[in-house]
């Protein structure tokens, strides 16, 4: 077998197959984190700094709504064909 340098420049000895890469992390993940972080921090702020629990949990849900509207109609997912 012969060895071809990937594109890093990185040879391997395979059968076509290249090695695989780790996951990329895409905006979408990042948008569907922010929303049960936006409720962790609410609760810890609650607890700890004294904010009201109900004003703490309508800020997460405006912050976890904004996310929602901005990754639904503000720049939703393109399908690739």
């Amino acid at each position: 077998m012969t060895e071809a340098p990937d594109a890093t420049g990185a040879t391997y000895r395979g059968q076509g197959r290249r090695p695989q890469s780790a996951p990329r992390i895409h905006r979408y993940d990042v948008l569907l984190a922010v929303i049960p972080l936006a409720f962790a921090l609410a609760l810890v702020a609650a607890l700890l700094a004294s904010v009201p629990l109900q004003g703490a949990l309508a800020m997460a849900s405006l912050l976890g709504g904004t996310a929602i509207v901005h990754g639904v109609y503000v720049d939703p997912p393109v399908h690739d064909r």
